[in-house]
């Protein structure tokens, strides 16, 4: 009788494969500007590198200006610890739009864009942001009053390089005298303050849009008060600021 033949099972063999992929990013802050038509400005540009999700240090970007006219600060930067490369651009007499791309090296992969938008003066306007109203005592520091220059969409854009023009009027406040009484009827008597100075400047919306305004009743002694606008393109801001006499 033969033995049944037999057959060797076969062998499994299980293999595990490790590995990792590296998926490099860039981002960019401040991506869209706004810049007043006609202005003359530098802005600091940003690019930071990434790979999944993770900073990543000593890696080249380079900068170039892809549409418009502007000069860079140095066409290319290093990431630091952060991964941040940092730039510069420069707008003389801003015409029209501009495009810059900043791209990792080598290979110039990935890539994202920085863009510049004109704004012209008849599509600027103002932003009251702190200090328009004020009244406080006598030797108190009166707080800067600052506006924001933006467009005139929705919702709207700070405008770097805007001209915002100021006037001011500092007045001395005297108390009010006693009322009259003419037949019985009492009438107030508020005097008129009375101008000590007044001036008119200009100042550069800065790279968040913004002025910061400061005044100052000076040497005039009493109670004060300084009342003024702020204004650029369609837009004007009123303040008034008061400091009272103890």
């Amino acid at each position: 009788m033969l033995a049944p033949a037999s057959y060797p099972s076969p062998k499994s063999v299980q293999l595990t494969l490790l590995g990792s992929s590296s998926s490099l990013a860039i981002s960019l802050d401040n991506q869209q500007l706004w810049v007043a038509q006609g202005a003359t400005v530098d802005i600091p540009l940003s690019a930071r590198v990434l790979s999944n999700g993770v900073p990543v240090s000593s890696r080249t970007v380079e900068f170039q200006v892809l549409q418009g006219t502007a000069s860079l600060a140095a066409p290319a930067s290093v990431s630091d610890l952060s991964g941040i490369a940092s730039n510069s651009v420069h707008l003389a007499n801003l015409g029209g739009g501009v495009l810059i791309s900043a791209c990792v090296m080598p290979g110039n992969v990935p890539c994202q864009n920085f863009s510049v938008t004109a704004v012209p003066a008849s599509a600027q306007s103002l932003q009251a942001v702190s200090g328009t109203r004020q009244a406080l005592a006598s030797g108190q520091t009166l707080r800067p009053v600052v506006v924001r220059v933006t467009d005139v969409t929705s919702p709207p854009h700070p405008v770097i390089g805007a001209t915002v023009a100021v006037q001011d009027i500092v007045s001395r406040i005297d108390p009010a005298s006693d009322p009259l009484n003419i037949g019985g009827i009492l009438i107030g008597r508020n005097p008129a303050p009375v101008v000590i100075t007044s001036s008119r400047f200009a100042m550069i919306s800065d790279n968040n849009g913004q002025i910061a305004i400061v005044l100052s009743p000076g040497n005039a002694s009493g109670s004060v008060q300084i009342q003024g606008t702020a204004s650029a393109g369609v837009g004007v801001i009123g303040f008034n600021l008061q400091s009272f006499a103890q």
